[in-house]
């Protein structure tokens, strides 16, 4: 008996000591093999250059299943992505069946856990998408050959997916949009090797930006979700069960289901809002969110619901129908350390966009009213038939003291004064306008302003509109007067724009014939400038370059008693300055300077800003060759 026990622990120590070699030397043995499979998927699928730092394998961190991972790992574009990073991240790993290794039905992955990952997905002007990185395939290749003897494929049955800590880019030039996700972090869990799962869904982001059209409408937002989500993986129908999203303090709950039959997507969602104060919906508005959130005193409440139903399909650009109502009643918010508060907040808004016709869509914001330090304001607008002839009408009423914002909101880092007031109603339709029917369009009212100075961290000047009045017509709009203080640089402008309406509706061009005179405007001052690496030999200073908006025509009569750019004063400027299709134009512009005069013609040309060019024909009269040389 007691040497079978000698011979039963020595045989137990042997087997342990074969165990551990086995997990030692199994992902070492198997090493070669996974990486070459990885290399040749991925250079068989993709058109970019991918590299990573080290490939390794483990089969103790997640026994009894495989593990391996790559390690900085990053996927560059070519040609005119050649200097964009698609995805780069820190590691990817994930936990495969080791049984699956051996077999021929494919290697299953268990879990993926991305760290860090780094995403930057780019649309060019001309649509051409840095993701579009997959090799054309032959219906051939598409096929699977069984008996070719050939590796098999990936085959997933996830329980868990992992991103840690991810940095989310698009930006999409042919649009003007871009969105951002900055530490953005995503859980999944499931067993999505069943034909029916429970998804459980958590996720964070500690900022959220969005830009479209050089207006940003979302900054440095907060994200949050928890959901559980019924998923029928045989038929792709997931239900929306237990579930809440929030954007800042603004949380809703989704209802409904989304189905994936085939190519299109079948929604049918409805959501409501969780909280009903006031204070979520406030949570919305930057520069109140980002001061003192906490602290801020509200009453009042409000409603946000809405539905989305309908097919999502790409082969002929239907949408879901989407409807969305707003009603905020009674809202208020007030800081303690301030004196004053915005008041009787009242808003009732409906929104309904026809995904199978956009024409078909409208707009109504029947109300929006609000006190501001006292001062109402209220404003309604109203729009629809948006694509075929767009049918628009509103108004907008009131008084704005900006001094008093001061009193309402914290303002760190600038400093904001005057008095806006407005009386302005319009209507009609597009086609009125554009067929001249003036009478039938409806746009009387004034704009002024009194006062206004605006310094802030972000302009490189102070700007000042001491006084300017504008006055609106059907046929045009009318500058009485517009006086514009920029540091030093005074500006004044009269006359009258056309086509406005259009311009701000329907991206028309607006057009206009303006008298413009200064007694200074330093061109040094306004130019803004890009400091260039220092050198040994040279230190310099290389100008920004200005884009010259394309949907504007201006005709500018000029008389500049002043422009100074370093140390050249130039005197007496007259003549015609045009502004138009990304040009600003010089036609016979007389100047007296360097003790003589010029007439200077030509242009400055943004209409490609990557190459903006400049031409100028001068006819000089008697100028100094000394003063030259000291300007």
């Amino acid at each position: 008996m007691k040497k079978f026990f000698k011979i039963l622990i020595k045989s137990i120590t042997i087997f342990i000591v074969v165990i551990i070699a086995l997990l030692i030397l199994i992902p070492v043995l198997f090493k070669g093999k996974l990486l070459t499979i990885v290399q040749e998927e991925i250079n068989k699928t993709v058109n970019a250059k991918v590299e990573f730092a080290d490939f390794r394998l483990s089969f103790i961190k997640h026994f009894p299943n495989l593990s391996f991972a790559l390690t900085e790992l990053s996927v560059v574009g070519l040609e005119e992505f050649s200097e964009d990073t698609l995805v780069c991240f820190q590691s990817f790993i994930t936990a495969v069946d080791i049984l699956s290794v051996f077999g021929d039905e494919g290697i299953q992955v268990k879990s993926i856990l991305l760290k860090k990952p780094r995403l930057k997905a780019k649309v060019l002007e001309n649509g051409k998408a840095n993701w579009d990185i997959m090799k054309e395939t032959t219906e051939e290749e598409e096929v699977p050959d069984t008996t070719s003897g050939e590796m098999p494929d990936f085959r997933v049955k996830l329980k868990k997916f992992t991103i840690e800590d991810a940095r989310i880019v698009y930006e999409d030039l042919s649009s003007g949009m871009m969105a951002s996700l900055d530490n953005f972090n995503f859980v999944l869990k499931g067993d999505m090797s069943m034909d029916y799962t429970d998804l459980d869904i958590f996720s964070t982001t500690e900022s959220l930006n969005f830009v479209f059209d050089d207006i940003r409408y979302v900054k440095n937002a907060s994200l949050y979700m928890k959901a559980r989500i019924g998923a029928d993986l045989a038929k792709m129908i997931f239900t929306f069960e237990d579930n809440e999203f929030a954007l800042n303090e603004l949380a809703l709950g989704f209802d409904g289901e989304v189905s994936m039959p085939g190519d299109d997507i079948d929604v049918d969602l409805t959501f409501n809002t969780k909280k009903t104060g006031f204070k979520s919906l406030l949570s919305m508005v930057p520069a109140v969110y980002m001061k003192d959130f906490e602290g801020i005193q509200t009453d009042g409440s409000f409603s946000l619901n809405g539905y989305a139903k309908g097919t999502y399909s790409s082969s002929d650009s239907t949408l879901p129908n989407i409807g969305l109502e707003l009603i905020v009643q009674n809202g208020m918010f007030s800081y303690p350390d301030l004196p004053k508060s915005v008041e009787n907040v009242n808003i009732d808004t409906k929104v309904f966009v026809d995904g199978t016709d956009l024409d078909k869509t409208t707009v109504d914001v029947n109300r929006f009213y609000l006190e501001l330090g006292g001062n109402p304001f209220e404003a309604n607008l109203h729009l629809k038939t948006p694509i075929s002839d767009p049918e628009v009408a509103g108004g907008m009423n009131g008084k704005i003291d900006l001094f008093s914002l001061a009193d309402v909101i914290p303002l760190e880092d600038m400093s904001i004064k005057g008095l806006i007031e407005t009386n302005l109603e319009f209507g009609g339709k597009m086609s009125m306008y554009e067929k001249e029917q003036y009478e039938d369009f409806k746009a009387d009212g004034n704009l002024s302003i009194t006062g206004f100075e605006f310094i802030s961290s972000d302009l490189p000047k102070d700007l000042l509109i001491p006084d300017a009045n504008i006055a609106f017509s059907p046929q045009f709009v009318e500058l009485r007067r517009f006086d514009l203080n920029l540091g030093k640089s005074d500006m004044h402008f009269t006359g009258r724009l056309e086509n406005f309406i259009p311009f701000v509706f329907s991206d028309g061009i607006v057009k206009g014939n303006l008298n413009f005179s200064s007694s200074l405007l330093d061109i040094t001052e306004l130019i803004p400038e890009t400091e260039e690496p220092e050198t040994e030999e040279t230190d310099t200073l290389e100008l920004a370059v200005i884009e010259v908006p394309s949907n504007i025509d201006f005709t500018l009569t000029s008389k500049l008693d002043m422009i100074r750019y370093d140390q050249l004063e130039i005197k007496n400027t007259k003549g015609v300055i045009l502004v138009k299709d990304g040009k600003v134009i010089l036609d016979g512009l007389k100047m007296d300077l360097l003790e003589g005069s010029m007439i200077m013609s030509g242009e400055y040309n943004t209409q490609d800003m990557t190459k903006p060019g400049v031409s100028y024909n001068l006819d000089v009269t008697k100028i100094d060759i000394p003063s030259a040389f000291n300007a």
